[in-house]
């Protein structure tokens, strides 16, 4: 049967941006949201705007998870995102935070996201995901 060749492994790739940055739009909860690829960042960061788009209603008490930024040290809200999709790269259950309002310019797809990958790599200015 011709459908019986094998799918291979799901690729996303990207272009970094004039200033070396790698800039993409993965969707969550039906969503597209605009995401700076960081992979200094140890998790997925979503700024509180990218967050109440996406429907999480955080209240002051859940900010409690001491995060080290380049403004200092600043309390963010531990969330679970069930899916993230990045063009046809799908990964569930990934471990994220919300930034209080004016924490964080752009949200980051970090290393949480990265690591349920089977690998990624960045070469020649370009960053490819495999899902």
């Amino acid at each position: 049967a011709k459908n019986a060749i094998p799918a291979g492994p799901r690729q996303f790739s990207i272009a970094a941006d004039y200033r070396g940055h790698f800039t993409v739009h993965p969707t969550v909860r039906n969503t597209r949201l605009r995401m700076l690829v960081d992979t200094g960042a140890s998790l997925v960061a979503l700024t509180d705007a990218d967050a109440r788009s996406l429907g999480l209603k955080l209240r002051p008490a859940e900010y409690r998870i001491r995060m080290s930024t380049a403004n200092g040290v600043i309390a963010a809200a531990a969330v679970h995102l069930d899916e993230l999709t990045l063009g046809e790269i799908t990964v569930r259950r990934v471990d994220a935070v919300v930034m209080p309002a004016g924490a964080l310019e752009t949200s980051l797809l970090g290393m949480s996201f990265l690591k349920l990958l089977s690998a990624f790599e960045i070469a020649a200015g370009r960053l490819l995901l495999k899902g």
